[in-house]
């Protein structure tokens, strides 16, 4: 995804009834270079320790359900 999609189903899975407008790389500028294309590649870590990472999606659902439980 990219860093609009994943604010965007951040969101949504939060139940926060948010606009998010994508920008531009060179419309949030940071000191540090960015890669133009920077996808995560899980393809040696399945390789070399068999794991198998779930889609990113369930991640995020699993992360934000955390953030939003009481403690």
């Amino acid at each position: 995804t990219t860093w609009h999609g994943l604010a965007v189903t951040t969101m949504a899975m939060a139940g926060r009834g948010v606009k998010v407008d994508p920008i531009t790389t060179a419309e949030y500028p940071t000191p540090a270079k960015r890669p133009a294309n920077s996808v995560l590649d899980t393809a040696r870590i399945e390789t070399v320790y068999g794991l198998r990472l779930p889609p990113w999606q369930e991640g995020l659902r699993r992360g934000v359900a955390r953030l939003l439980s009481p403690v």
